[in-house]
């Protein structure tokens, strides 16, 4: 019996700690700097916006809920999540995004390639 090989491809270590949702994040946790060329564009946007915010609310003076006021509408002036192309509507309650995890894109991480010499059995938090 001949096995071909062209066209087939590794299925996915799900059962691994460092695999979610097809996705290997293993680099994440070994080197977090490379997590922020992972980061949902979104989310980063929404955290600029607020840190902008808060900042000009210190260099004014205002009180907590001035701040909070100020920080609202700075995250409203930023596209939404429906403005991303890789946004995939799905049940995620805080984007709605099928491909967030944590604060992560799950389009930017490489594909799992299966068992790997890294295979840790387990859950990847929050998966």
């Amino acid at each position: 019996m001949e096995i071909v090989k062209s066209g087939v491809s590794a299925f996915p270590a799900r059962r691994c700690a460092h695999c979610v949702r097809g996705r290997c994040v293993l680099a994440m946790r070994r080197d977090p700097e490379s997590h922020e060329a992972w980061r949902c564009r979104v989310v980063s946007d929404w955290d600029r916006a607020v840190g902008e915010g808060q900042a000009r609310a210190d260099a004014f003076g205002l009180s907590p809920e001035a701040e909070e006021r100020l920080c609202i509408r700075a995250v409203e002036r930023v596209p939404g999540p429906e403005a991303c192309e890789g946004f995939s509507p799905g049940p995620d309650p805080f984007l709605g995004c099928n491909n967030l995890w944590q604060d992560t894109c799950l389009l930017r991480p490489p594909r799992c390639p299966g068992p790997c010499p890294d295979f840790r059995e387990g859950k990847a938090p929050g998966k």
